[in-house]
Order: structure tokens, then C-alpha cells, then sequence
């Protein structure tokens, strides 16, 4: 692909961690009509970074020296800069499955750079993934086995995180025109349908038995035990990193105190995108 195809032919997915961003890659993957990596971090971290730094350089000289690279190249020359890294990283993805028509790139954190994204990939599309903060709260904390710094914290700091990446899905989709807004809860119960949605709205269509055909072969079952042919070797992923994608296995994980404290924080978060709180209605499962 040249490079204005393949920023017109980018898709970019993200949502806050343990929302279920790698389900929604490895199913695309599986139409045969994506190209895509492992997460890659290209525009959070890397480009991500570089740009942070740009703007301390920056800053800094509004009352000292002006050096570094803000006193040699203009603010759109550095842009190009990181324009023409992240093209070259696209590249070497869609060079990955050269007949697909679209190239995907997966870090949940896209989310919360999508204004740098934007600025340097006008015409990239988006896939955001929303999941229940209750139920993104336990599997983070059962992710505590095996994952970094980002699973070693408290409840209030992993809703804090939810919430962050929330409010930048909601930012992305009111600023940008080109955003699919994929629900985990019903991507579970009506996975097919939900996967021909997602392709609808890239002008791909596939019949009702290859969507089903295309589920059963990203079952959770099938990718635990590693029998899916992933574009990134599965036996690398660490064992548990893979769960029941249960919907209600929170009520059970978490206690009455932890889904309060969810609830309280990320309320006005939960209402706008319907989810009901449960520990004032005296539902929840465990005490």
C-alpha cells in the first residue's frame, strides 16, 4: 500500500485495558480481511512521547534557551517526522497479510493519544471497545498474576483509568467521523451479529454462517488452549491472560465495598452509556 492508502485503509482499536481490544483484533483477523501485529504502543509510547517531549522543549523556551529540536525545525517538520514512523510501522503491518484490504493496528491506549493520531492521520478510522467498569476492575486485579505496574493498583485507580478512557472514546466519536462504537456485553451475547456490524461499516460484508464460522474459531476456549492461529504466537501471552469474558463474574470477584466504589466513581460515566448500578439495590452476589 502507498502511503495515502494506507492511512485511508487504517483502524486503529482502543479502549481502556482489559476491555476486550484483543478479542475484537483477533476476530478481524480471522474475516481474513485485516492485516494487524501484536500491540505495537507506536502512538502512545513512541510517538507519544516524542511529542510530549516537542512540547517541553517548547515550553521551556518561553523563559530559557531555545534549544533542542524546536529551534531547528518547525512544529509542522517535526509532525512529518512522526507522520512518516508511523506509516512506516503501518507499512510493515500490511506487509504482514498483503491481500487485505484493510490494516489493523490494536494498543488500548490509542484511545487517549487520538488528538495526536488525528493531527498526524486525518483520514485513520477508530474501533472503540466499552466494557463494564465493574467488570474491567475484576479482570484487571485477576490480571495481577502475570501483568506489569498498570494491574498493581487500587480499585479507585483502575476506575479512575476506565474513566479516562471513556471520556476520551466519547471525545473521539463527538470530534471525529469515523469512529465504530463496539459494546463487549453484546459483542459476547450476539457475537456474530456484532462482527457483521463491524464490517458493515467497512464496506465488507460476510454471510451469516461465515460470521458464525468466524466466532467459533476466536471461541475463548480456542484461544486459551492456543489452537488459534494468531497473527503473534498465543503461547507467549501469559496464562490467564486470557478469561471466560463472563459479564457477570464481577458480582462473584468483587466485594459490596469494591462495586460501591466503582459505582460511586464512575457514575455519571456509567449512566451515559447505560450501565446500572447495583450495590444501593442490594444485588449484588457476594457480601
Amino acid at each position: 500500500m502507498s502511503d495515502a492508502l494506507i492511512e485511508q485503509r487504517c483502524v486503529l482499536v482502543g479502549g481502556a485495558p482489559r476491555s476486550g481490544t484483543t478479542y475484537v483484533q483477533l476476530l478481524l483477523y480471522a474475516s481474513g480481511l485485516f492485516a494487524t501485529a501484536q500491540e505495537s504502543h507506536i502512538f502512545p509510547a513512541f510517538l507519544g512521547r516524542m511529542d510530549e517531549v516537542w512540547d517541553r522543549f517548547e515550553e521551556r523556551a518561553q523563559s530559557h534557551r531555545n534549544v533542542g529540536l524546536p529551534a531547528i525545525i518547525s512544529r509542522a517538520e517535526f509532525d512529518d517526522i512522526l507522520r512518516a514512523a508511523a506509516r512506516r510501522i503501518l507499512a510493515h503491518i500490511a506487509a504482514r497479510k498483503p491481500d487485505a484490504p484493510w490494516v489493523l493496528e490494536k494498543t488500548p491506549e490509542n484511545v487517549l493519544v487520538w488528538p495526536l493520531i488525528v493531527r498526524l492521520l486525518p483520514r485513520v478510522r477508530f474501533i472503540t471497545v466499552i466494557r463494564d467498569p465493574r467488570a474491567v476492575v475484576a479482570s484487571t486485579i485477576a490480571a495481577r498474576s502475570w501483568a506489569g505496574d498498570w494491574a498493581h493498583r487500587e480499585v479507585a485507580q483502575i476506575t479512575e483509568s476506565w474513566i479516562r478512557s471513556v471520556k476520551a472514546c466519547l471525545a473521539l466519536e463527538a470530534a471525529h467521523p469515523h469512529v465504530t462504537r463496539v459494546r463487549f456485553e453484546r459483542l459476547r451475547a450476539q457475537p456474530a451479529n456484532v462482527l457483521a456490524g463491524i464490517l458493515t461499516k467497512f464496506k465488507l460484508q460476510v454471510a451469516p454462517e461465515k460470521a458464525r464460522r468466524i466466532v467459533a474459531s476466536v471461541s475463548l476456549q480456542t484461544l486459551k488452549d492456543g489452537r488459534f492461529e494468531a497473527p503473534w504466537p498465543l503461547s507467549q501471552e501469559p496464562e490467564e491472560f486470557f478469561r471466560e469474558g463472563s459479564e457477570t463474574a464481577w458480582r462473584e470477584e468483587l466485594s459490596v465495598a469494591m462495586i460501591a466504589l466503582v459505582e460511586d466513581l464512575a457514575r455519571d460515566e456509567m449512566r451515559i452509556l447505560g450501565y446500572t448500578p447495583v450495590a444501593r439495590l442490594g444485588s449484588v452476589g457476594r457480601g
